[in-house]
C-alpha cells in the first residue's frame, strides 16, 4: 500500500473513531495511533495545502468539540490490542464492523497487559 494511502487510511480511522465515540456519549478519550505523521499532521501543519487536508480538517474539528480528547503518538510495539482488533477485522468482510464486546482474543491480551494473568 503506498505511503499516502496508509495515512489516508490512519487519518480515516481517526476521524471515524473520534465521530464514532462522540456520537456514544463518550466526553473524556484519548487516541493513540502509532502514526506519527497523522499526529504531526493533526496537530501542527496547516492543511490547506495537504492533498489530505479535509481529513485533517474534520479531525480538528472533531478534537474542538465540547470535550476532553487528546491524539498521542505510541510506538507500533506498545499498542498490541489495536493490532489485534485490526487483525480481527480482516477476517470479516469489507466494511465498518463495531464490536460492542470485544473479541475473546482482545480480552485475553488485554488481561496479559495489565498484568491480571498468571
Amino acid at each position: 500500500m503506498p505511503h499516502s494511502s496508509i495515512l489516508a487510511a490512519e487519518l480515516q480511522a481517526i476521524r471515524d473513531g473520534l465521530s464514532l465515540v462522540w456520537t456514544l456519549g463518550y466526553r473524556d478519550v484519548r487516541l493513540e495511533t502509532d502514526s506519527q505523521l497523522a499526529v504531526s499532521l493533526i496537530h501542527s501543519r496547516d492543511p490547506t495545502f495537504h492533498h489530505l487536508g479535509s481529513l485533517i480538517s474534520d479531525c480538528r474539528s472533531l478534537i474542538q468539540h465540547r470535550w476532553n480528547c487528546t491524539i498521542h503518538h505510541i510506538f507500533r510495539e506498545a499498542n498490541g490490542v489495536a493490532d489485534m482488533m485490526a487483525r480481527q477485522g480482516h477476517t470479516h468482510p469489507p466494511g465498518e464492523r463495531l464490536w460492542t464486546i470485544p473479541p475473546l482474543s482482545v480480552c485475553r491480551l488485554v488481561q496479559m497487559e495489565c498484568g491480571f494473568t498468571s
